[in-house]
């Protein structure tokens, strides 16, 4: 997945993956869900993680981008160098 950019005020971060739109949300401090968004980016359903496709790092220093990097090192998705493990 592309990163596209990320709200730090909705604390979401936007990805593309082929023609879809993504959000990874934080759904309360340090958890974040990945959700399909409509076209005008508003989150529409969740995905569920297993089926989530590889995820460019946010590598921001505002709060959305360190907290969702670190969330996805958390979870496995990705290692401290940012690759996928």
């Amino acid at each position: 997945m592309k990163l596209l950019r990320v709200d730090n005020g909705l604390c979401r971060a936007y990805y593309r993956d082929g023609d879809r739109l993504l959000c990874y949300q934080e759904a309360f401090k340090g958890k974040y869900d990945l959700f399909l968004c409509t076209k005008d980016g508003e989150p529409s359903h969740p995905i569920v993680l297993h089926q989530v496709p590889e995820a460019e790092v946010p590598t921001g220093s505002d709060y959305t981008s360190t907290h969702l990097a670190e969330w996805l090192r958390q979870q496995g998705l990705i290692d401290y160098e940012g690759a996928r493990t």
